[in-house]
């Protein structure tokens, strides 16, 4: 977009990525039962529930925030992470600790008004073009989510490393593709798209979806009014 509002003209390869069919981008699992394509989507698929849901509570008040965090800060918080790790987990990276650090934070700050036995949910989108073969550059929605639960007095008090670690399980390569693969088939074999929601579960009053674009690097973008 930068690129047009500049009459910057586009490569041959830019062109090629933006003209990808994106109903196929990602490939279809074959002769995989309905019953197991629905075992790997509980937090995608929107339940119809038996009885209407009671009326959400009335929001806390609220204001937008901003949080800065400078390099050395992140480097603490990513050290604190590694020294409470899970034994099963080698390594996390600055935003899977940075990610946990909110979680708690947030759970702590609900814990005023909400049980601590409560449970809460995360929702986490993920970056899925490297793991399909698609282009960086490629412009489509190609995103899935990792979910991750826990109830709000384990996640506050737990030890970051631990929470870090939690995040860090749900990217492993071979599960992401097989996950996204399991999403793409069956939005293909469902007539009625509206059941699909990547936080189709989550409860606004518990839960967190967050999205993280650290690697985004919009900042060298302008878009011809010396906006960068």
């Amino acid at each position: 977009l930068s690129k047009a509002c500049q009459n910057e003209p586009f490569t041959e390869e830019e062109i090629a990525t933006m003209n990808l069919e994106r109903k196929t981008i990602v490939p279809f699992l074959e002769d995989i039962e309905e019953a197991e394509l629905d075992s790997h989507l509980e937090n995608q698929i929107i339940k119809t529930p038996s009885t209407p849901p009671p009326a959400p509570p009335e929001p806390a008040p609220a204001s937008w925030a901003f949080f800065s965090f400078n390099s050395q800060s992140l480097h603490e918080l990513k050290d604190k992470a590694t020294s409470t790790l899970d034994a099963s987990t080698p390594f996390v990276s600055t935003d899977d600790a940075l990610t946990a650090f909110i979680w708690q934070c947030v759970s702590r700050a609900r814990l005023a008004r909400l049980d601590p036995s409560a449970e809460t949910k995360f929702s986490r989108a993920v970056d899925m073009r490297t793991q399909v073969g698609a282009p960086k550059g490629y412009p489509g929605l190609l995103q899935n989510m990792t979910y991750h639960s826990g109830t709000l007095q384990k996640i506050a008090d737990g030890p970051l490393g631990a929470v870090a670690s939690n995040f860090r399980s749900e990217l492993g390569r071979d599960r992401l593709k097989f996950r996204t693969q399991a999403f793409a088939t069956k939005l293909h074999r469902t007539p009625d798209k509206t059941i699909f929601s990547l936080t189709a579960g989550a409860d606004p009053s518990a839960d967190i979806m967050l999205s993280s674009w650290a690697k985004v690097g919009c900042y060298d973008l302008d878009f011809g009014f010396g906006l960068g």
